[in-house]
Protein backbone atom coordinates (compact mmCIF):
# COMPACT_ATOMS: atom_id res chain seq x y z
CA UNK A 1 0.00 0.00 0.00
CA UNK A 2 1.20 3.67 -0.20
CA UNK A 3 -0.26 6.21 1.62
CA UNK A 4 0.18 9.86 1.64
CA UNK A 5 0.12 11.99 4.84
CA UNK A 6 -0.71 15.56 5.03
CA UNK A 7 0.13 17.75 7.82
CA UNK A 8 1.10 21.34 8.26
CA UNK A 9 4.45 20.94 9.53
CA UNK A 10 7.03 17.64 9.86
CA UNK A 11 10.20 16.42 11.93
CA UNK A 12 12.37 17.53 11.71
CA UNK A 13 11.96 21.26 10.99
CA UNK A 14 9.30 21.54 14.15
CA UNK A 15 9.58 18.59 16.63
CA UNK A 16 5.74 18.04 17.98
CA UNK A 17 4.22 15.41 19.30
CA UNK A 18 2.11 14.98 16.31
CA UNK A 19 5.24 15.28 14.19
CA UNK A 20 6.64 12.52 16.57
CA UNK A 21 3.77 10.49 15.79
CA UNK A 22 4.26 10.80 11.97
CA UNK A 23 7.57 10.09 12.45
CA UNK A 24 6.86 7.19 14.14
CA UNK A 25 3.98 5.90 11.80
CA UNK A 26 5.99 5.75 8.61
CA UNK A 27 9.23 4.23 9.75
CA UNK A 28 6.72 1.28 11.88
CA UNK A 29 4.07 0.85 8.64
CA UNK A 30 6.97 -0.44 6.51
CA UNK A 31 7.21 -3.51 8.65
CA UNK A 32 3.45 -3.28 7.59
CA UNK A 33 3.96 -3.30 3.95
CA UNK A 34 3.41 0.46 3.97
CA UNK A 35 5.58 2.79 1.89
CA UNK A 36 4.60 6.32 3.21
CA UNK A 37 5.34 10.02 1.89
CA UNK A 38 4.37 13.15 3.54
CA UNK A 39 3.01 15.91 2.31
CA UNK A 40 3.40 19.49 4.45
CA UNK A 41 4.24 22.98 4.06
CA UNK A 42 7.43 25.30 5.22
CA UNK A 43 8.88 28.41 4.95
CA UNK A 44 11.47 27.24 2.96
CA UNK A 45 9.52 25.19 0.12
CA UNK A 46 9.23 24.28 -2.06
CA UNK A 47 10.85 21.10 -2.18
CA UNK A 48 11.45 17.04 -1.86
CA UNK A 49 13.78 15.56 0.37
CA UNK A 50 14.68 12.26 2.57
CA UNK A 51 13.88 11.83 6.25
CA UNK A 52 14.64 8.76 7.76
CA UNK A 53 14.14 6.73 4.67
CA UNK A 54 10.49 8.78 3.59
CA UNK A 55 9.94 11.08 1.33
CA UNK A 56 8.73 14.56 2.39
CA UNK A 57 7.53 16.98 -0.22
CA UNK A 58 7.09 20.40 0.98
CA UNK A 59 4.75 23.36 -0.38
CA UNK A 60 5.77 26.95 0.15
CA UNK A 61 4.19 28.40 3.24
CA UNK A 62 3.32 32.07 2.85
CA UNK A 63 2.10 33.18 6.14
CA UNK A 64 1.54 31.47 9.80
CA UNK A 65 -2.12 32.25 10.67
CA UNK A 66 -3.76 31.05 13.85
CA UNK A 67 -1.37 27.97 13.94
CA UNK A 68 -2.96 27.43 10.29
CA UNK A 69 -0.08 27.64 7.71
CA UNK A 70 -1.00 29.27 4.20
CA UNK A 71 0.62 28.32 1.01
CA UNK A 72 -0.78 28.92 -2.67
CA UNK A 73 0.40 25.81 -4.13
CA UNK A 74 -0.69 23.33 -2.00
CA UNK A 75 -3.63 22.25 -3.29
CA UNK A 76 -1.67 21.57 -6.53
CA UNK A 77 0.86 19.45 -4.71
CA UNK A 78 -1.84 17.32 -3.16
CA UNK A 79 -3.68 16.96 -6.42
CA UNK A 80 -0.23 15.43 -7.63
CA UNK A 81 1.26 13.40 -4.87
CA UNK A 82 -1.96 11.97 -4.46
CA UNK A 83 -1.94 10.24 -7.61
CA UNK A 84 0.75 8.31 -6.54
CA UNK A 85 -0.99 7.02 -3.39
CA UNK A 86 -3.49 4.21 -2.58
CA UNK A 87 -5.21 6.20 0.26
CA UNK A 88 -4.88 9.50 1.85
CA UNK A 89 -4.39 10.15 5.64
CA UNK A 90 -5.22 13.89 7.22
CA UNK A 91 -3.95 14.83 10.64
CA UNK A 92 -6.84 17.53 11.70
CA UNK A 93 -7.21 20.04 12.50
CA UNK A 94 -5.66 21.80 9.78
CA UNK A 95 -8.01 24.32 8.06
CA UNK A 96 -5.52 24.08 4.69
CA UNK A 97 -5.76 20.29 4.07
CA UNK A 98 -9.59 20.83 3.98
CA UNK A 99 -9.56 23.84 1.69
CA UNK A 100 -7.02 22.08 -0.80
CA UNK A 101 -9.33 18.51 -0.29
CA UNK A 102 -12.12 20.19 -1.64
CA UNK A 103 -9.80 22.46 -4.42
CA UNK A 104 -7.38 19.73 -5.88
CA UNK A 105 -8.67 16.74 -7.81
CA UNK A 106 -7.32 14.27 -4.66
CA UNK A 107 -9.65 11.47 -5.75
CA UNK A 108 -8.36 8.80 -3.31
CA UNK A 109 -10.21 7.59 -0.35
CA UNK A 110 -8.86 9.10 2.66
CA UNK A 111 -9.04 8.98 6.47
CA UNK A 112 -8.76 11.84 9.32
CA UNK A 113 -6.86 11.00 12.73
CA UNK A 114 -8.70 13.28 14.88
CA UNK A 115 -6.15 15.26 17.26
CA UNK A 116 -7.52 18.06 18.97
CA UNK A 117 -10.81 20.22 18.86
CA UNK A 118 -10.58 23.43 18.05
CA UNK A 119 -10.04 25.06 21.67
CA UNK A 120 -7.86 28.80 21.29
CA UNK A 121 -9.20 29.90 18.12
CA UNK A 122 -12.87 30.48 19.08
CA UNK A 123 -13.64 33.50 16.95
CA UNK A 124 -12.79 31.75 13.86
CA UNK A 125 -14.34 28.38 15.02
CA UNK A 126 -18.11 28.89 14.03
CA UNK A 127 -16.94 30.07 10.77
CA UNK A 128 -14.59 27.07 9.87
CA UNK A 129 -17.42 24.55 11.22
CA UNK A 130 -19.24 23.94 8.56
CA UNK A 131 -16.04 23.41 6.11
CA UNK A 132 -14.51 20.99 9.02
CA UNK A 133 -17.58 19.15 9.35
CA UNK A 134 -18.03 18.69 5.15
CA UNK A 135 -13.92 17.37 5.61
CA UNK A 136 -14.77 14.98 8.48
CA UNK A 137 -17.72 13.56 6.58
CA UNK A 138 -15.92 12.77 3.53
CA UNK A 139 -13.73 10.13 5.42
CA UNK A 140 -13.66 6.76 5.42
CA UNK A 141 -12.87 7.02 8.38
CA UNK A 142 -12.00 9.01 11.58
CA UNK A 143 -9.52 7.98 14.42
CA UNK A 144 -9.56 9.35 18.10
CA UNK A 145 -6.15 8.42 20.09
CA UNK A 146 -8.55 7.98 23.51
CA UNK A 147 -12.05 6.52 23.84
CA UNK A 148 -12.62 10.05 26.52
CA UNK A 149 -11.69 12.79 23.36
CA UNK A 150 -13.75 10.82 21.35
CA UNK A 151 -16.47 10.44 23.43
CA UNK A 152 -16.20 14.36 24.97
CA UNK A 153 -15.73 16.29 21.87
CA UNK A 154 -18.63 17.88 20.06
CA UNK A 155 -16.90 17.91 17.28
CA UNK A 156 -16.86 14.08 16.63
CA UNK A 157 -20.20 13.29 17.84
CA UNK A 158 -21.78 14.35 14.35
CA UNK A 159 -19.17 11.35 12.90
CA UNK A 160 -19.26 8.48 15.23
CA UNK A 161 -20.29 6.06 12.89
CA UNK A 162 -17.26 5.89 11.02
CA UNK A 163 -15.23 6.56 14.65
CA UNK A 164 -12.35 4.04 15.82
CA UNK A 165 -9.44 4.34 18.68
CA UNK A 166 -6.07 3.67 18.18
CA UNK A 167 -3.60 5.19 20.52
CA UNK A 168 -0.28 7.16 19.84
CA UNK A 169 2.46 4.55 20.30
CA UNK A 170 6.19 4.72 20.52
CA UNK A 171 8.98 2.76 19.74
CA UNK A 172 11.11 1.70 22.94
CA UNK A 173 14.54 3.30 23.80
CA UNK A 174 17.57 1.82 25.30
CA UNK A 175 19.03 4.33 27.45
CA UNK A 176 22.70 5.61 27.39
CA UNK A 177 24.26 5.06 30.53
CA UNK A 178 27.30 7.30 29.91
CA UNK A 179 24.32 10.01 29.85
CA UNK A 180 22.73 8.48 32.95
CA UNK A 181 26.43 9.28 34.88
CA UNK A 182 26.49 12.65 32.91
CA UNK A 183 23.15 14.20 34.73
CA UNK A 184 23.72 12.61 37.72
CA UNK A 185 26.66 14.90 38.41
CA UNK A 186 24.90 17.69 37.02
CA UNK A 187 21.64 17.22 38.33
CA UNK A 188 21.72 14.44 40.77
CA UNK A 189 18.55 12.24 41.12
CA UNK A 190 15.19 11.45 42.45
CA UNK A 191 13.62 14.98 40.89
CA UNK A 192 10.59 15.71 39.70
CA UNK A 193 10.78 16.24 35.76
CA UNK A 194 8.77 17.83 32.70
CA UNK A 195 9.42 17.71 29.34
CA UNK A 196 7.47 19.37 26.44
CA UNK A 197 7.39 22.69 24.47
CA UNK A 198 6.56 25.95 26.60
CA UNK A 199 3.19 26.75 25.47
CA UNK A 200 -0.03 28.33 27.46
CA UNK A 201 -1.81 25.04 27.63
CA UNK A 202 0.91 23.13 29.35
CA UNK A 203 -0.08 24.14 32.98
CA UNK A 204 3.80 25.38 34.11
CA UNK A 205 2.68 28.05 35.83
CA UNK A 206 0.76 25.71 37.90
CA UNK A 207 3.92 24.14 38.19
CA UNK A 208 5.95 26.77 39.30
CA UNK A 209 3.51 27.38 41.76
CA UNK A 210 3.71 24.66 43.20
CA UNK A 211 7.31 23.86 43.24
CA UNK A 212 8.10 27.26 45.28
CA UNK A 213 6.06 25.35 48.17
CA UNK A 214 8.15 22.08 48.21
CA UNK A 215 11.97 21.28 48.31
CA UNK A 216 12.41 18.39 45.85
CA UNK A 217 14.40 19.83 42.63
CA UNK A 218 12.20 20.01 39.62
CA UNK A 219 13.66 20.40 36.10
CA UNK A 220 12.03 21.67 33.20
CA UNK A 221 13.00 20.22 29.91
CA UNK A 222 12.22 22.16 27.09
CA UNK A 223 11.56 25.59 24.40
CA UNK A 224 8.84 27.45 23.56
CA UNK A 225 6.75 30.84 23.71
CA UNK A 226 6.63 31.18 27.06
CA UNK A 227 10.11 30.68 27.95
CA UNK A 228 11.22 33.71 29.10
CA UNK A 229 7.54 34.37 31.05
CA UNK A 230 7.92 31.03 32.84
CA UNK A 231 12.02 31.67 33.97
CA UNK A 232 10.50 35.16 35.26
CA UNK A 233 7.85 33.56 37.56
CA UNK A 234 10.70 31.20 38.96
CA UNK A 235 13.37 33.12 39.52
CA UNK A 236 14.54 33.45 43.11
CA UNK A 237 13.65 29.63 43.66
CA UNK A 238 16.70 27.68 43.26
CA UNK A 239 15.56 23.85 43.44
CA UNK A 240 13.57 24.92 40.08
CA UNK A 241 15.87 24.43 36.98
CA UNK A 242 15.29 25.06 33.64
CA UNK A 243 17.36 22.72 30.95
CA UNK A 244 16.20 24.44 27.73
CA UNK A 245 16.05 21.84 25.00
CA UNK A 246 18.07 18.54 25.26
CA UNK A 247 18.35 15.77 23.00
CA UNK A 248 16.38 12.46 22.93
CA UNK A 249 19.21 10.36 25.03
CA UNK A 250 19.66 13.47 27.22
CA UNK A 251 16.36 13.10 27.87
CA UNK A 252 15.41 9.71 28.09
CA UNK A 253 19.05 9.44 30.58
CA UNK A 254 16.88 12.35 32.62
CA UNK A 255 13.90 10.04 32.59
CA UNK A 256 15.42 7.43 34.20
CA UNK A 257 17.11 9.18 36.79
CA UNK A 258 13.49 11.30 38.16
CA UNK A 259 11.23 10.83 40.92
CA UNK A 260 8.59 11.36 38.80
CA UNK A 261 7.59 12.89 35.39
CA UNK A 262 4.51 16.14 35.97
CA UNK A 263 2.48 16.86 33.44
CA UNK A 264 0.34 19.93 34.30
CA UNK A 265 -1.63 20.52 31.14
CA UNK A 266 -4.81 22.54 32.19
CA UNK A 267 -7.00 23.58 29.04
CA UNK A 268 -8.64 20.94 26.44
CA UNK A 269 -5.47 21.81 23.87
CA UNK A 270 -3.42 19.19 25.49
CA UNK A 271 -5.22 16.52 23.58
CA UNK A 272 -2.39 13.31 24.23
CA UNK A 273 0.78 13.84 25.66
CA UNK A 274 3.34 11.71 24.22
CA UNK A 275 5.93 12.89 26.91
CA UNK A 276 3.76 10.49 28.57
CA UNK A 277 4.24 7.87 26.84
CA UNK A 278 8.19 8.14 27.31
CA UNK A 279 7.20 8.76 31.11
CA UNK A 280 5.56 5.27 31.38
CA UNK A 281 7.91 3.31 29.05
CA UNK A 282 10.43 4.61 31.76
CA UNK A 283 8.35 2.99 34.57
CA UNK A 284 7.51 6.37 36.17
CA UNK A 285 5.10 7.73 37.58
CA UNK A 286 2.95 10.47 36.43
CA UNK A 287 0.75 13.50 37.70
CA UNK A 288 -1.60 14.45 35.55
CA UNK A 289 -4.40 16.76 35.24
CA UNK A 290 -7.98 15.30 35.23
CA UNK A 291 -9.39 17.00 32.24
CA UNK A 292 -11.46 15.12 29.57
CA UNK A 293 -8.17 14.60 27.30
CA UNK A 294 -5.63 12.38 26.13
CA UNK A 295 -3.52 12.77 29.44
CA UNK A 296 -6.41 11.92 31.73
CA UNK A 297 -6.28 8.10 29.98
CA UNK A 298 -2.76 7.60 29.65
CA UNK A 299 -2.33 7.79 33.37
CA UNK A 300 -4.79 5.73 35.54
CA UNK A 301 -5.04 7.25 38.55
CA UNK A 302 -4.23 5.81 41.95
CA UNK A 303 -2.70 3.10 39.46
CA UNK A 304 -0.37 4.61 37.39
CA UNK A 305 0.20 7.59 38.55
CA UNK A 306 -1.67 10.77 40.35
CA UNK A 307 -4.34 12.74 38.46
CA UNK A 308 -5.12 15.87 40.26
CA UNK A 309 -8.11 18.87 39.54
CA UNK A 310 -7.33 20.38 36.50
CA UNK A 311 -5.83 24.24 37.24
CA UNK A 312 -5.46 23.92 40.68
CA UNK A 313 -1.81 24.22 41.86
CA UNK A 314 -2.71 23.40 45.32
CA UNK A 315 -4.01 20.22 44.29
CA UNK A 316 -0.45 19.54 42.18
CA UNK A 317 1.47 20.29 45.10
CA UNK A 318 -0.56 17.59 47.37
CA UNK A 319 0.38 15.01 44.79
CA UNK A 320 3.78 16.20 44.47
CA UNK A 321 4.25 15.81 48.21
CA UNK A 322 2.47 12.54 48.63
CA UNK A 323 5.25 10.89 45.94
CA UNK A 324 8.17 12.88 47.42
CA UNK A 325 7.09 11.14 50.75
CA UNK A 326 6.37 7.53 49.97
CA UNK A 327 8.86 6.16 47.46
CA UNK A 328 7.73 2.86 47.09
CA UNK A 329 4.06 4.17 45.98
CA UNK A 330 5.71 6.38 43.69
CA UNK A 331 8.08 2.98 42.43
CA UNK A 332 4.88 0.99 42.24
CA UNK A 333 2.43 3.14 40.15
CA UNK A 334 6.55 3.51 37.67
CA UNK A 335 5.97 0.02 37.42
CA UNK A 336 2.68 -0.46 36.49
CA UNK A 337 2.68 2.26 33.98
CA UNK A 338 5.55 -0.19 32.30
CA UNK A 339 3.34 -2.32 32.27
CA UNK A 340 0.60 0.10 30.09
CA UNK A 341 3.23 1.09 27.68
CA UNK A 342 3.89 -2.44 26.72
CA UNK A 343 0.19 -3.29 26.44
CA UNK A 344 -1.19 -0.79 24.64
CA UNK A 345 1.26 2.34 24.00
CA UNK A 346 3.73 0.53 21.83
CA UNK A 347 4.61 2.00 18.17
CA UNK A 348 4.22 -1.32 16.79
CA UNK A 349 0.71 -2.21 18.16
CA UNK A 350 -0.04 1.43 16.60
CA UNK A 351 0.96 0.70 13.17
CA UNK A 352 -0.27 -2.57 12.86
CA UNK A 353 -3.58 -1.10 13.83
CA UNK A 354 -3.62 1.44 11.17
CA UNK A 355 -2.55 -0.88 8.74
CA UNK A 356 -5.26 -3.15 8.98
CA UNK A 357 -7.24 -0.01 8.92
CA UNK A 358 -5.94 1.33 5.38
CA UNK A 359 -6.55 -2.54 4.36
CA UNK A 360 -10.21 -2.02 5.34
CA UNK A 361 -10.39 1.17 3.75
CA UNK A 362 -9.04 -0.11 0.28
CA UNK A 363 -10.92 -3.40 0.13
Amino acid sequence: MKVLHVYRTHYPETQGGIEEHLRQLCRGLRACAVESRILTVSPHGPFVSEVEGTRVIAARRLIEWSSTGLSLDFSGKLSEQSQWADLVHYQFPWPMADVAQLLSRQRQPYIVSYQSDIVRQRVIEPFYRPLGHRFLAGARAIVASTPIYATSSPWLARHRDRLQIIPLGLDEVSVDPERVQYWRHEVGEDFFLFVGVLRYYKGLHLLIDAARQQQRRVLIVGQGPLDKELRAQAEGVPHIQFLGRVDDADKFALLALARAFVFPSHLRSEAYGLSLVEAAMMGKAMITSDMESGPGWINVDGETGLCVKSGDSAALLTAMQRLDRDHAAAQRMGQTARQRYRAVLRSDLMCRAYARLYAEVLA
